[in-house]
């Protein structure tokens, strides 16, 4: 399953988006339990910030009302992250396919932040 960050650290703006997110990890926690006997393994995947079309547009929309850059909004948004930058897709991607292979066959119920360091600010 594919959560977000927010599931553990929600925004007080956000709250519906948080709580959404905080009942997938729980559900892929008791789905985890529910259909582990049968060999089946569900883990949830919580990226951070990820640099995506949507980041994108919402970067665009911030710089226009704020008289500024795309890329400087991007930018702005980076230094929230300890490693300087956002993510990518195929970051992401990297830990659902390790959690597909048998070198993740242990693993069961795991919420994995992927984000960078960034914890509590997502």
């Amino acid at each position: 399953m594919v959560s977000s960050g927010a599931a553990f650290y929600p925004n007080a703006a956000l709250i519906d988006y948080g709580a959404t997110k905080s009942a997938m990890v729980a559900m892929g926690k008791a789905l985890a339990r529910k259909y582990c006997a049968a060999n089946v393994l569900v883990n949830s995947v919580l990226p951070g910030l990820i640099h995506t079309p949507m980041w994108e547009r919402a970067a665009g929309e911030v710089a226009t009302a704020n008289r500024s850059t795309t890329e400087a909004v991007l930018a702005n948004n980076a230094r929230s992250v300890p490693l300087g930058r956002y993510g990518t897709a195929e970051e992401i991607a990297a830990v659902i396919v390790f959690l597909c292979s048998n070198a993740a066959s242990y693993i069961n119920g795991a919420a994995i932040t992927v984000d960078g360091g960034q914890g509590g600010h997502v």
